[in-house]
């Protein structure tokens, strides 16, 4: 954001639409950021009583709340550094670890992320054939409505087209009902890309 500010330097108008960016980009990490602690919260309340956090070497446990007054800053890397700035100590965050566990971390993060990206796609291919297969319907019991309510046909076939009606209704009400029951409630029917909604309407 440092960029956009240098690109919108001339003009008001320029200069606030680029403190729109930033400021837009601050409350999404206060955002993120009172989500964490909130999971941090359920993963500390999770753990057994008499859990040793200083014995455990997961990468869970090295983890901390965040302080939202502190931990979301950082030096001004496009200011020159002024007297005092060398003794300012950085927030946990952005501190090193061992580097055998970044590494490892690190492959189990991105491991992670690809299994995210497959499950996502799966439940939005699922999602698509449930569409599909309603549509489906739908469309095959418009289709043999017509020979059933078409004047002039043999009893014996408006008989057949009815009871194709019928079963082709039925089809669609079942694929409804398990489409409205394997989705959340506030999740749109319609909606084609289920990568969000896997992880409460955020990024990963």
């Amino acid at each position: 954001y440092i960029d956009d500010k240098k690109k919108h330097a001339r003009g008001h108008a320029a200069n606030a639409e680029a403190e729109k960016t930033i400021q837009s980009a601050t409350r999404l990490v206060q955002v993120l950021a009172k989500r964490y602690n909130k999971n941090y919260a359920r993963i500390c309340s999770l753990r057994p009583k008499g859990h040793d956090a200083s014995s455990d070497n997961s990468a869970g446990a090295r983890l901390k709340p965040i302080n939202l007054d502190t931990d979301l800053t950082i030096a001004n890397v496009a200011a020159i550094r002024t007297l005092g700035d060398s003794k300012i100590t950085g927030s946990w965050i952005w501190a090193r670890t061992n580097k055998e566990w970044s590494t490892h971390d690190f492959v189990q993060w991105a491991r992670a992320l690809m299994q995210k990206r497959r499950d996502d796609e799966a439940v939005s291919l699922r999602c698509e054939e449930f569409r599909r297969g309603r549509e489906a319907c739908r469309t095959f019991e418009g289709a043999w409505s017509k020979p059933a309510e078409t004047v002039g046909q043999c009893r014996g076939m408006r008989a057949y087209a009815y009871k194709q009606v019928d079963m082709y209704k039925d089809k669609c009400a079942e694929f409804e009902a398990e489409y409205d029951g394997a989705r959340r409630k506030d999740v749109d029917s319609k909606q084609l890309d289920h990568m969000r909604v896997s992880v409460c309407s955020l990024l990963f």
